[in-house]
């Protein structure tokens, strides 16, 4: 079975399952690649919620994550593999909880790698500094 292709990403605070099946999005930034979130210092750990929502599928599939800064480097070492597993005629979602120090402003990507080493998604979002007040 291919792996399913991956149409969207959610970025917020954290993700909390329930009951049913349901996640809980808490602190919404939005959907890639239209999200900008805003830290309080770069030298501290942000924690982070990605949900990669595929198309529908019947499977199970190993993925790899990269985090990768502005210039295209790993910011932190390969995350994974994580198995996704999908029921038939199901929308596929996967949950990456992560939390990392992030050292500059800039454009970062999340990036989905499919079993096969080739890129399945990448997920950008934009960090910036809080002005600090005087």
């Amino acid at each position: 079975m291919p792996f399913p292709n991956i149409t969207n990403c959610l970025v917020c605070d954290a993700v909390r399952e329930e009951v049913r099946g349901k996640l809980s999005l808490l602190g919404f930034f939005g959907l890639t690649p239209n999200v900008s979130i805003t830290v309080k210092s770069f030298g501290l750990p942000v924690s982070l919620a990605f949900v990669l929502m595929m198309e529908p599928s019947a499977g199970k599939w190993p993925v790899m994550l990269d985090i990768l800064d502005p210039t295209g480097k790993p910011l932190v070492p390969r995350i994974g593999p994580l198995t996704i597993v999908s029921e038939s005629g199901k929308r596929t979602v996967a949950v990456i909880n992560t939390a990392t120090t992030y050292p500059r402003a800039g454009v970062y990507i999340l990036r989905a790698i499919a079993p096969d080493g080739s890129t399945a998604y990448d997920a950008s979002y934009a960090l910036s500094e809080e002005p600090t007040t005087v």
